[in-house]
């Protein structure tokens, strides 16, 4: 918690540093800095299970519009071109190999929420074998040394559950040569947790129990769509970036913050404040911010 909150603290700095430079800059920038179109996103489920509510109300708090199908009612002959990222849960079982076809070759952008098995990543070309192992976690690592765009969103060691739980993975050996490792976990076994196909763009998490994410894993979740969703709206000042989140609501929340834990210490906490930062800044899809920094 005390690192998690070193690394929020410090986010905030930049972040206020930058909506700082915009409000001086604002006067000299005259391109109207709105928001991304909201993503159109079909959740693929089951419809029994929390977890499926929990994602759906995530990427409605994002801003995105989402439609619910149940798995039986995506077939061989499914209009996806309307969608800009599909969501699959493993919780929905019932796609058939005419579905999977019609997705795998729809070339939308595929996130698969792994639970059980790795059925629908091998079946999508991420692994060799839908058998993953159980790792007895709540954390994992991040497979690559340094800094990248996606550890620096999210952390080279992610908490994703708390309390403990269970994470799923693949064998990084049963990973597709064209497929990167992001993170896995070494507590029990070495699995890959999360992996991404940049040049399909399908993604997969073995990070499953939604009702026990973290923000870290929230935030995984988030960056995985980032991976493979390409952004409609490119900054590419540092100018234009600062405004960007001038205009976000950003600064609001945080000086609502500030007055609220005047008036009572304990009417927020790091993880709150966090989280709707998270939201707010993750709905604007500013991505570029990480570059300029």
């Amino acid at each position: 918690m005390a690192s998690a909150r070193r690394r929020w603290e410090t986010n905030i700095r930049v972040l206020c540093g930058l909506v700082a430079t915009a409000i001086l800059l604002l006067p000299r920038i005259s391109l109207a800095l709105d928001p991304p179109d909201p993503l159109n996103v079909l959740l693929v489920a089951n419809g029994w299970y929390t977890q499926e509510d929990d994602i759906e109300t995530h990427l409605l708090d994002l801003g995105y519009d989402v439609v619910v199908k149940k798995d039986y009612r995506v077939y061989g002959s499914t209009d996806l071109s309307v969608y800009d990222l599909i969501v699959i849960t493993e919780f929905a079982p019932g796609l058939s190999y005419s579905a999977l076809g019609n997705i795998e070759s729809a070339g939308v952008p595929v996130l698969i929420v792994e639970y059980w098995d790795f059925w629908y990543s091998y079946r999508l070309g991420l692994t060799s074998t839908e058998n993953c192992g159980y790792v007895g976690t709540d954390t994992i690592t991040s497979m690559q040394e340094g800094y990248t765009e996606f550890t620096s969103r999210v952390g080279a060691e992610a908490l994703v559950y708390q309390p403990y739980y269970t994470v799923y993975g693949i064998d990084l050996a049963d990973v597709e040569s064209e497929v990167t490792p992001l993170y896995w976990s070494s507590e029990s076994f070495g699995e890959v947790a999360v992996l991404v196909d940049y040049e399909r763009k399908i993604a997969a998490t073995g990070v499953y129990d939604t009702r026990k994410y973290t923000i870290d894993a929230w935030k995984m979740f988030d960056t995985l769509i980032e991976q493979i969703v390409p952004m409609n709206v490119v900054r590419e000042t540092i100018e234009e970036v600062a405004t960007a989140y001038a205009e976000s609501g950003l600064i609001e929340l945080i000086e609502q913050v500030r007055q609220d834990i005047a008036r009572d210490p304990n009417s927020w906490t790091y993880d709150q404040a966090e989280e709707d930062a998270w939201l707010l800044t993750t709905e604007w899809r500013l991505a570029e911010l990480w570059g300029h920094t």
